[in-house]
């Protein structure tokens, strides 16, 4: 018979069963090399970087050429070969790099240097974005340089008429004004117009399609468009472009298309010719009146139009301009009313006779009208102010006076200055300096005229007699010639010029300069003082006298 005795496990034999192993286990795994993420150093693949120095710039205002540094670093060990490719993400412009292809060696940079010839819009904004990309076998990177093309010199677009009415079978027209802003000049010109909603039975163009500006002007270009006899009534919007080298601007110009319209109108103005001088302001009086039962808007325009070329052009920078205030009149049936024309000449030392083309429209129904406007030739384009402009000078000395010589309508040259006297061989008369140069100056973006000093000195010798002269100052610049006066009081230099020092002969001169009256009555007064003065002398002995002690006896 076999028996079983049980395993009894007590909770102490436990305990020291787990100290064991937990002692057992520090020793053996202290004995190995301790680890961690930290110390494991993962090698990765040759590779290399792209960058762009500057990333961001902004277009020099002068729009001379712009350059950025493409900086190409290796990575892990990479070399090779690197192919650059060039992507304009928004804008375009031509650009330069001289290599394309660069080699980079294993833990070296090399740099390339791209160049931007043009603003990559042709409008102020921001910006123009050029990608770079370079990729060699597998690899790829790339990098943007951003370019803002800056505010600067500009113009502004503007439609006369806020937009044409007219009939099938119908002509109309409106007068586009470009205005210089920020002292900018040169060709702005405009491409075809063009349709920017449903389609449009007719046919539209400009009347010379270029404005030359010059700094702080405006000119203007006349959009002309046709209604085909099928046109269908409605509305349409025509975009109108104005370009310039660095610059664009668009505007809109709504065309409504009208049935026809009955009865007819006439345009008259009064006066039909003008005569102005430069940088002068006149109206005229545009008349509508209506008949044969004609009633609607009518559309005021002007145009100038010079026949300085082979063919007529507008948009003379140097000719007057028109202006229609209002440039829409609603007539009644038969009705009549007016407007102002406004004519306006430049601050320029120009003449020539101009013409002013006013045209009237209402639907098919157009009329023209022709102003005369005739600018004279300028008389002056300087002046000449002394000061003082009368002097008293003494003969054997000197005396001298200020020329102030101003430019008129911005007149830039040369000024040669000359004296004449009244009286040659008297005194002398000489301009310290003979030529002075006057230059217009810039002020808050305007022209302003400027003006040049001079110092006039006049001279004589001591035996020249007395006498007013006058002392002509010339200015002449080319055909135009100007000329102020100099007053000079001579005196002479003798002892009769100097006031006396004597003062015997100056109560003499005074006594007997006095008037009869006065000098008799002034014996007069000196007598009776000294009659009183004896007479007081003479009573004041005769009481000294009286007072006499009378005890006193003579022995």
């Amino acid at each position: 018979m076999h028996s079983i005795c049980p395993v009894s496990l007590r909770t102490p034999n436990i305990i020291v069963a787990i100290f064991q192993l937990l002692l057992f286990s520090t020793l053996f795994l202290s004995s190995l090399p301790y680890w961690s993420p930290a110390n494991v150093q993962a090698v990765g693949s040759p590779d290399f970087s792209i960058a762009l120095s500057p990333s961001f710039a902004v277009y020099p205002q002068d729009m001379s050429q712009l350059s950025s540094s493409i900086i190409l670093t290796s990575e892990n060990g990479f070399n090779g070969v690197i192919d650059l490719n060039f992507y304009w993400y928004n804008g375009s412009s031509d650009i330069f790099i001289s290599l394309v292809n660069p080699y980079l060696n294993s833990g070296r940079s090399v740099t390339e240097t791209v160049k931007i010839f043009s603003p990559p819009l042709p409008s102020t904004g921001c910006c123009g974005i050029l990608g770079v990309t370079g990729s060699s076998s597998s690899l790829s990177h790339s990098a943007n340089l951003t370019i803002a093309v800056p505010s600067g010199p500009d113009f502004a677009l503007s439609s006369d008429l806020p937009s044409i009415t007219l009939a099938p079978g119908a002509h109309g027209q409106s007068s586009v004004t470009v205005t210089s802003i920020d002292s900018v000049g040169g060709r702005v010109f405009f491409p075809p117009a063009t349709l920017q909603n449903s389609r449009f039975s007719g046919g539209w163009s400009f009347y010379l399609d270029e404005v030359w500006l010059v700094p702080g002007s405006r000119g203007s270009v006349m959009f002309q468009v046709y209604a085909a006899v099928d046109a269908l009534p409605g509305s349409y919007v025509f975009k109108i472009t104005g370009s310039s080298f660095s610059h664009s601007h668009s505007i809109n110009l709504t065309v409504n298309v009208s049935p026809i319209v009955s009865g007819d109108f006439e345009l008259t103005i009064n006066p039909e010719t003008l005569v102005m001088h430069p940088n002068t302001s006149i109206n005229a009086t545009m008349s509508l009146r209506g008949f044969d039962g004609f009633s609607g808007s009518v559309y005021l325009s002007a145009i100038e139009v010079s026949q300085c070329c082979p063919l007529p052009t507008t948009g003379d920078p140097f000719a007057p301009r028109a202006f229609a205030r209002p440039s829409q009149i609603m007539l009644g049936i038969n009705g009549f009313d007016n407007s102002n024309l406004t004519i306006e000449t430049p601050n320029l030392p120009l003449h020539g006779n101009y013409t002013i083309e006013v045209f009237a429209q209402s639907g098919s129904i157009i009329h023209a009208f022709n102003l005369t406007v005739t600018v004279p030739p300028v008389q002056k384009l300087f002046t000449i102010e002394s000061d003082p402009i009368s002097i008293i000078a003494i003969s054997g000395n000197s005396a001298s006076s200020t020329l102030v010589i101003r430019s008129i309508y911005d007149y830039a040259g040369t000024v040669n200055l000359s004296t004449t006297v009244s009286s040659p061989g008297s005194i002398q008369a000489r301009v310290g300096s003979e030529v002075v140069k006057l230059q217009p100056q810039v002020q808050n973006q305007y022209l302003i005229g400027s003006l040049a000093i001079a110092n006039l000195t006049i001279s004589s010798s001591s035996s020249t007699p007395s006498g007013t002269y006058t002392i002509t100052v010339r200015g002449t610049a080319g055909a135009y010639m100007y000329t102020d006066h100099v007053i000079v009081k001579l005196v002479s230099s003798g002892p009769s010029a100097q006031p006396s020092t004597s003062t015997s002969s100056s109560t003499r001169s005074n006594i007997f300069s006095l008037p009869i009256t006065v000098f008799y009555g002034t014996i007069a007064a000196l007598v009776i003082s000294v009659a009183v003065a004896v007479s007081l002398l003479v009573w004041s002995s005769r009481g000294k006298k009286d007072s006499v002690d009378p005890s006193m006896t003579t022995i």
